[in-house]
């Protein structure tokens, strides 16, 4: 038993780092970041239902599949988190009343795209949809369970520094925390489908 459990945490932990590789391989044109962590979500979502396919076939697979979509929302997603950067560095010079509500409103906008970007992926691999629904479903999940959507951030941020300080970590950071983020946000995905199926 003890034999078999030790196997398979070795066998899953293999498969992590394959996908790791994948991953950067496939994000190294950087404007492929988004299919790269499509078809990431896509096989960690595989392995966490236990398929039966090869996590590389998987990985590959789910790129593919979502490709053109995660690469217009990968567009959308750099041109937003452009317009947020570019207005706080405006702030400083509006006049000084201004600046106060433009800070909030900016936060605001910031924390709904970051909250977003969370169940980003979990939807888009998820559910067939096209990029509209995917964007408004990733954001009315994550305003609705707010705390999951806060802890995949915090994991994301860790893993982040992690990898900054440790650049060996880069060899399951990614894998890794795409694990994480996936049970965590399919979790809050079945719960808010329970709240809804109840209420209907």
């Amino acid at each position: 038993m003890f034999a078999s459990r030790r196997s398979r945490a070795m066998e899953r932990i293999t498969n992590l780092m394959l996908l790791n590789a994948a991953w950067v391989l496939a994000s190294l044109p950087i404007v492929t970041l988004f299919p790269a962590t499509a078809g990431l979500f896509g096989a960690v979502r595989d392995l966490q239902r236990d398929h039966g396919v090869g996590v590389m076939t998987s990985f590959w697979r789910h790129l593919r599949d979502n490709f053109r979509q995660a690469f217009a929302v990968g567009l959308l997603w750099y041109a937003i988190g452009a317009v947020l950067l570019f207005d706080y560095l405006l702030l400083g010079d509006l006049p000084a009343p201004l600046q106060l509500p433009l800070f909030v409103i900016f936060s605001l906008g910031a924390a709904a795209f970051l909250v977003t970007s969370v169940y980003l992926f979990p939807v888009m691999v998820g559910y067939r949809d096209d990029w509209k629904s995917v964007i408004r479903n990733a954001f009315l999940v994550s305003v609705s369970q707010l705390h999951t959507s806060i802890a995949c951030l915090l994991a994301v941020f860790a893993a982040g520094f992690l990898a900054a300080q440790l650049p060996l970590t880069l060899l399951f950071t990614a894998s890794s925390t795409a694990y994480l983020v996936h049970a965590v946000c399919s979790h809050g995905i079945r719960r808010v489908q329970r709240i809804k199926d109840t209420s209907t």
